[in-house]
């Protein structure tokens, strides 16, 4: 008799990230593989890129790498300029513009 056993539960499914949770895991996954790209391409070490981004405490270069580290914006953009590579895609397309308004109370008369 050829049973297929099925092994999933209520309880593991409970265990797995939402799908929005996992595309964030993916995207953080996806920054380490490109500082470890961008390590390689320059033969540098975890203590030459600590030392170049300033950094004494090895153990936060090693959270980078592990891809599970929440990044804030100013640290990509160091570590872009850093090691030469694209982490974040922050070009306007031609055809889109901001549009700022301002309101300066000190000009505004009585």
């Amino acid at each position: 008799m050829n049973e297929e056993n099925d092994y999933s539960s209520d309880f593991f499914k409970s265990l797995l990230p939402s799908p929005k949770k996992q595309k964030k895991i993916d995207a953080l996954m996806q920054i380490a593989a490109k500082i470890q790209d961008g390590l390689k391409s320059k033969g540098w070490n975890k203590s030459k890129f600590a030392q170049a981004m300033g950094i004494t405490n090895l153990s936060i270069i090693t959270k980078w790498l592990s891809g599970t580290n929440n990044f804030q914006t100013d640290t990509l953009l160091e570590i872009q300029e850093v090691l030469g590579i694209k982490l974040l895609d922050l070009e306007r397309n031609a055809t889109s513009s901001l549009h700022y308004e301002t309101t300066d109370s000190a000009t505004t008369s009585n």
